[in-house]
């Protein structure tokens, strides 16, 4: 079979357009010259710094696709490749993939991928969580077995996305997809260095460990030993989400816990409708030292749908607290102030100032 024989079926200014691979690649030659200079423009407003020689854009080539920018965050460095959506290359799979290329090095300084599909009067942007082991793993298995690999978009998430404007997480990658918007995705990096302490004297080897507080959640609050179980970490970054609690939390709340919307899709991983689980308390190192009890609990989460979640994550002060006081008030009774008795309102909203990185 010729390789640019299948058709995939791919959006253009609204439209669902089938091309062939070729056709896909024309429309696609130049998009990554356009995110990085919309990203350069944004991280020179701000904290962000582009720093080094970042690769070449070559304007000749068509099919160049991939860039890597050098960035520097309050002192730290870190890299952030941008790298074009490619077809499924499989007959009938219109889904579209982060290309992972066999001789991509990874160093010990973080790094993210970008993914970028251009669809014609705007872009659809894929960011991965911070690289961990996981992927530098993916990463030495496809070299030793000779061949490339891939992160997957699914095409149907894609039609949502365009549809709603909205965001979606893909569930067996945690990668976010979205209408691109610079200021969202430097405000997603912030986030995520920020929530590791990227700057507050964790060591750039630390943030690719993957030594997490182990927790028997057995019960609603399970007995929990916090001089052992988190006081006696070496690596004080991450605490370990219970993942069985989290689908049990949801089957049974399956409405967002702010908007109280149900209207959102079938999750094919389990078959629920999507929302995203939050801990109201957020659940971290420097908060969990507060309490006795751990935050990892169904006492502590709430349901929410992807856009009240992000607005915890990423709106300004004010309209964050707003959201803050209101679940205080709809969550916070006796029952939750017996087992976290440490749930003053005031103190509450100054650890998600610390976690979140509130702007004014």
């Amino acid at each position: 079979m010729e390789k640019n024989k299948n058709k995939y079926q791919n959006f253009w200014n609204g439209k669902i357009i089938e091309q062939n691979n070729s056709e896909f690649q024309e429309i696609q030659a130049d998009s990554l010259k356009v995110i990085d200079s919309l990203i350069r423009e944004i991280t020179e407003e701000g904290s962000f710094e582009i720093r080094g020689v970042s690769s070449k854009i070559n304007n000749r080539s068509k099919q160049n696709d991939e860039h890597t920018l050098s960035l520097n965050y309050k002192g730290n460095l870190f890299k952030l490749n941008l790298v074009k959506m490619k077809n499924s290359g499989i007959e009938k799979n219109h889904n579209k993939r982060l290309h992972i290329k066999v001789n991509k090095e990874i160093s010990n300084e973080p790094f993210f991928l970008l993914g970028i599909l251009n669809i014609g009067d705007d872009y659809i942007a894929t960011l991965s969580n911070r690289i961990n082991e996981k992927y530098k793993n993916k990463i030495e298995h496809s070299k030793n077995s000779k061949n490339n690999s891939s992160w997957w978009i699914g095409f149907e998430n894609i039609k949502k996305i365009i549809k709603n404007k909205s965001e979606i997480t893909e569930e067996n990658t945690g990668l976010k997809t979205f209408i691109f918007d610079p200021k969202l995705v430097i405000n997603l990096l912030k986030n995520t260095l920020e929530n590791f302490k990227f700057n507050k004297g964790t060591t750039l080897d630390s943030l690719f460990l993957d030594d997490f507080v182990e927790l028997n959640v057995d019960d609603l609050i399970p007995d929990f030993n916090y001089e052992t179980d988190v006081l006696n970490l070496d690596n004080k970054i991450k605490l370990k989400r219970d993942h069985n609690l989290v689908l049990d939390f949801l089957k049974k709340n399956q409405i967002c816990f702010i908007c109280e919307t149900t209207d959102t899709f079938i999750n094919r991983s389990n078959g629920l409708k999507y929302f995203e689980v939050h801990h109201f308390i957020p659940y971290n190192y420097e908060t969990q030292i507060n309490y006795r009890k751990t935050l990892d609990s169904e006492l502590n989460l709430i349901s929410l749908c992807p856009l009240c979640h992000r607005k915890i994550h990423l709106s300004e002060e004010m309209e964050a607290i707003k959201i803050i006081e209101e679940i205080y008030f709809k969550k916070v009774d006796g029952d939750f102030i017996k087992i976290y008795k440490e749930s003053d309102l005031t103190k509450i909203i100054e650890q998600y100032k610390n976690t979140f990185n509130f702007k004014e």
